[in-house]
């Protein structure tokens, strides 16, 4: 069995993983095997070049397909992890953070890479960015409420 022992590298991933609920990415995932035979990319065209051999643990903030593509479904209030383990051996963990971008005429508030809204110190001042997705139109007026 050639994948006994498997060395996983991860890459093409970023630190953030952002964009409108429901974007996906493709996960690009390098393997060198126990004979020295590298393989740059198990995942080409969106296809597993070895259907079967990866396999995912992803956190409730995305999806993960047997073909490397991630979904993204939720903002993160910290790093999430995704596990990716080959022939049921070999694992890796990658960490990034999952953060929603706005979709049309939505808003959204945090950052827009990294966590969306990081640890803060106590007694200190900071700013919070309001993303309004408005598609390049003009937006007339906003009225910002706050909960009590």
């Amino acid at each position: 069995n050639r994948s006994s022992d498997l060395g996983l590298v991860l890459s093409g991933s970023t630190p953030t993983f952002s964009g409108q609920k429901g974007s996906s990415e493709q996960l690009s995932v390098k393997a060198t095997f126990s004979d020295g035979t590298i393989h740059p990319n198990l995942f080409q065209n969106g296809k597993a070049v070895f259907p079967g051999l990866i396999t995912f643990a992803p956190p409730q903030q995305v999806t993960a397909t047997a073909d490397g593509q991630l979904t993204l479904l939720d903002n993160s209030d910290r790093d999430v992890q995704l596990v990716i383990t080959a022939n049921s051996s070999v694992s890796e963990t990658i960490k990034f953070a999952a953060n929603l971008l706005p979709a049309l005429g939505d808003v959204d508030i945090g950052e827009k890479t990294g966590l969306p809204l990081p640890d803060r110190t106590d007694g200190n001042n900071f700013r919070v960015p309001v993303h309004v997705n408005i598609d390049g139109k003009v937006l007339g007026a906003v009225e910002i409420g706050r909960a009590v």
